[in-house]
């Protein structure tokens, strides 16, 4: 569209373009419609003194109730008496190894410098200890506290180079200054994390012991096993992004799926490569790789 604002007035082409919303940017809803206009070269109308009337005169779909005899609406019954059944996640997990770094994480310096959202992380690192068991929710703690220093790292000291354990960042010359103090606390951060690299390692072939799933993960992988063949696909729908990222890396890891399932996360929108921007979501260009690799079947489950 910002193409045809090159041409000539009565050479562009006539465009409609539909949307479910017209704003994009719910926060700053007026420059939405402007941004809209003006790349449409048009103006947008909204329906307020006839909504009774239009309605009226608006179609209405007709509903139809169809008898659930199909094998997949079976299987999502099934699904659903599964769910029902399955036990309550335990409270402890006597056979994960400790002491775990969630326990650890009192050795981490806290102090205002480290902006580090800890209320966030434990109400995520909860939400995947319940849901997936207590390897996934280490394994997103992890992974978590490395974005985070690395984003710190980045933008704590703008003059000299570190190299620490994610690689060179900046350090101020002077050893005194706050920055320093700031980028040797958060050293002491990456060494902790460091220590738990062997278990969270993209990579890392080592098999998972399964009681570290909690009854609703073993649930789904005997649902994906129990149907599995030569061409299967499946994509598993979760409510968070941590927890899908933790659930596709827990089933490869799982020995009764091992060499049958293959899986991959495939997150939502509203990232690029900046290290701040890699917490909240997942690159496009990522994305379209994922998406690649499901349509080759070179992976047969997406969460």
């Amino acid at each position: 569209m910002r193409e045809c604002q090159q041409c000539p007035l009565d050479q562009r082409p006539k465009i409609f373009g539909m949307t479910a919303s017209p704003i994009w940017n719910a926060k700053d809803a007026v420059n939405s419609l402007a941004v809209l206009e003006k790349n449409l070269n048009a103006t947008v109308v909204a329906v307020r003194d006839y909504v009774a009337e239009l309605s009226d005169h608006s179609p209405r779909p007709k509903e139809v109730l169809l008898l659930l005899v199909d094998r997949f609406f079976m299987l999502m019954k099934r699904l659903a008496q599964i769910i029902k059944e399955y036990s309550p996640p335990p409270t402890e997990y006597p056979s994960y190894p400790i002491p775990t770094l969630w326990n650890r994480c009192d050795a981490i310096p806290h102090s205002p410098d480290i902006t580090i959202p800890w209320m966030k992380i434990q109400t995520r690192y909860r939400v995947a200890y319940e849901s997936l068991g207590p390897y996934s929710a280490e394994m997103f703690l992890h992974a978590e506290l490395k974005q985070q220093v690395r984003y710190l790292l980045d933008t704590a000291a703008p003059n000299e180079g570190l190299v620490s354990e994610l690689g060179p960042h900046r350090l101020s010359a002077n050893e005194g200054n706050n920055e320093s103090g700031l980028v040797k606390k958060l050293d002491q951060i990456l060494k902790l994390l460091a220590q738990y690299d062997e278990h969270f390692a993209d990579g890392t072939e080592k098999l998972l012991d399964p009681s570290w799933c909690t009854p609703k993960v073993t649930a789904l992988v005997s649902i994906l096993l129990a149907n599995y063949h030569e061409n299967f696909q499946s994509i598993v729908f979760v409510e968070q992004r941590h927890v899908a990222t933790s659930l596709a890396e827990l089933i490869n890891r799982l020995p009764n799926a091992a060499g049958r399932l293959r899986c991959a996360v495939l997150l939502g929108h509203g990232a690029t490569d900046n290290s701040i921007a890699s917490i909240k979501g997942m690159p496009t260009r990522v994305q379209g790789d994922v998406v690649q690799m499901f349509r080759k079947r070179e992976i047969n489950v997406r969460e």
